[in-house]
C-alpha cells in the first residue's frame, strides 16, 4: 500500500471516523455456526469494535491493520486482543502463533490487488472446521455501484470465493449509501 493512502486512512481514523457495524443478524448468525468458538482473528480491524465484541463474549482475538492510528484507538478504547500494524497486500509477512477458528475481513478485499493470496492465506491460517467471513460492498446488474472503484462485482467475488474454498454461503445482504453490502461465511 502506498503511503498517501496509508496517510489518508490514519488521517481519518485520527478524526475518529469509524466505518459501519456489523449487522447483528450476521454476528447472531456467526455465534450460531460457531458455538465452540475460541479464537477470531480480525484482518483491517480499524479501531477495534469487532475485536472487543468477540472479547466480551470471552473469545481470544487478534487484529491487523495497516493503519498505525487505528492500532493506536483500538488500544486506547481498551481492545485486549494483539494488535498488528500490517499492510494487507503483504500478508504473508504476519507470522502468527496460532491459528483461528473464524477470520474476518470487513470492507478489505475490494482493497487489496491479490485477493487470492489474501484468502489462500486466510485459508491456511484456520483452525480445522473454521470460517473465513468475508463482508464486501458489491455491485449488480440492478444495482450498480455509487461508489465506482470500491464495490466489486457480485459474480466476481462469489467466483474468487468458490475457487479457494469449498463451501461458500451468502449469509447477509444489505442496502446501504454506497450500494449493497455482502456477508459471505466461507470454509
Amino acid at each position: 500500500m502506498n503511503n498517501k493512502i496509508k496517510e489518508f486512512w490514519d488521517d481519518l481514523f485520527a478524526k475518529q471516523i469509524d466505518y459501519t457495524d456489523i449487522s447483528p443478524e450476521v454476528l447472531e448468525k456467526l455465534m450460531a455456526e460457531n458455538l465452540e468458538m475460541k479464537s477470531f482473528l480480525d484482518l483491517g480491524c480499524g479501531t477495534g469494535s469487532l475485536m472487543r465484541y468477540f472479547e466480551a463474549k470471552g473469545v481470544t482475538t487478534a487484529g491487523a491493520d495497516w493503519s498505525v492510528e487505528a492500532i493506536k484507538i483500538a488500544t486506547e478504547k481498551g481492545t485486549k486482543g494483539s494488535l498488528y500494524v500490517q499492510d494487507l497486500e503483504e500478508i504473508e509477512n504476519l507470522k502468527l502463533d496460532t491459528k483461528y477458528d473464524v477470520i474476518f475481513l470487513k470492507l478489505v478485499l475490494a482493497f487489496v490487488t491479490n485477493k487470492e493470496a489474501l484468502l489462500s492465506w486466510c485459508k491456511d491460517n484456520l483452525n480445522t472446521g473454521g470460517m473465513v467471513v468475508v463482508n464486501t460492498p458489491v455491485s449488480t446488474k440492478e444495482v450498480p455501484s455509487l461508489k465506482p472503484g470500491i464495490a466489486m462485482d457480485e459474480d466476481v467475488v462469489q467466483s474468487l470465493l468458490k475457487a479457494i474454498f469449498t463451501e461458500v454461503t451468502l449469509t447477509h445482504s444489505e442496502t446501504v449509501k454506497i450500494g449493497i453490502i455482502q456477508t459471505y461465511f466461507c470454509k
